[in-house]
């Protein structure tokens, strides 16, 4: 895998926007902790938007994985960072695929936690032909981040050479 810190021009730019960091891109433990959110989400499609009391007709429905913090952390790591994610992942079969997707994508999911009894947070977005969308969430266990969590990863953040903070979960 190419990391960041091999890439002369993109450490540059990781060097401009944290010139704090007292350790060079390849002393880093990881190159971007993202703090955020773990979801599952769910997409409809539809001719258009739901009417109160009145379904509107779907043309498509996709459940994936998502959540800023999830997303971003992703994408990080697929263009080659060196990525760990803070967030809270719920207890259920969608915090278990979202784990085992940020696994498979090389994320480190050491500083991340599981909500006891708590359900993945969900995200319901609907999108009509227009492209007009509504959205609604159910924080589940995006609402169980903590302080105390961000704290325990003080070192991992401290090494890093980015700290990305979306703050769509409440602290």
């Amino acid at each position: 895998m190419n990391h960041l810190s091999a890439d002369p021009s993109l450490v540059q730019t990781m060097q401009a926007l944290n010139p704090i960091a007292q350790q060079d891109c390849m002393a880093a433990v990881v190159d971007i902790v993202v703090l955020g959110g773990v979801n599952a989400d769910y997409l409809v499609r539809a001719t258009s938007l739901p009417q109160p009391g009145a379904p509107a007709e779907d043309e498509q429905f996709v459940r994936s994985r998502g959540g800023e913090g999830l997303n971003q952390a992703t994408a990080a790591a697929r263009l080659g960072a060196r990525t760990a994610l803070i967030g809270c992942a719920g207890d259920d079969a969608a915090g278990d695929e979202a784990i085992a997707q940020l696994a498979a994508d090389d994320v480190d999911v050491g500083v991340r936690r599981r909500a006891y009894r708590e359900p993945a947070s969900a995200v319901v977005i609907q999108v009509d032909r227009q492209g007009r969308k509504q959205t609604s969430a159910a924080l589940g266990a995006n609402q169980r981040l903590a302080v105390d969590q961000v704290t325990a990863a003080a070192d991992t953040i401290a090494k890093a050479r980015l700290l990305l903070v979306q703050l769509e979960v409440p602290l």
